[in-house]
C-alpha cells in the first residue's frame, strides 16, 4: 500500500493528567480523556489540575472549527459543535 505524506502533532494538553497530549493529523484530532462528546476531562484523579485542564482546552478551543474528534471514550465529534453544545466546555471557556 501506498500511504501520503501527512504530518502528526502533540500537542501537549494536561489537566486530566499531567502527560496528557492530542495527536492531530490531517482534519483529525485525538483527545484522549482531555475533551469529548459533551464532556471535558476529570480533574479529581492523581495529577489532575482543573487549571491546567481549562488551558488545555483554550489550545482545542481556538483550532479550526471543521476539525472532527475522536475522543478516548464515546462517539466522535468536532470543535464546532463542542463549543456550541458542550455545556461543560463552554463553561470553562468563559
Amino acid at each position: 500500500k501506498i500511504i501520503k505524506n501527512f504530518e502528526i502533532k502533540i500537542i501537549s494538553t494536561p489537566g486530566h493528567t499531567q502527560g496528557s497530549v492530542c495527536i492531530f493529523i490531517s482534519n483529525y484530532l485525538f483527545t484522549g480523556d482531555t475533551l469529548m462528546n459533551g464532556e471535558i476531562g476529570r480533574t479529581d484523579l492523581p495529577g489532575g489540575s482543573k487549571k491546567v485542564l481549562i488551558e488545555s482546552l483554550k489550545k482545542i478551543s481556538v483550532l479550526p472549527k471543521d476539525i472532527n474528534i475522536y475522543p478516548g471514550h464515546g462517539i466522535p465529534t468536532n470543535i464546532d459543535f463542542e463549543l456550541k453544545n458542550n455545556q461543560k466546555l463552554i463553561k470553562v471557556l468563559k
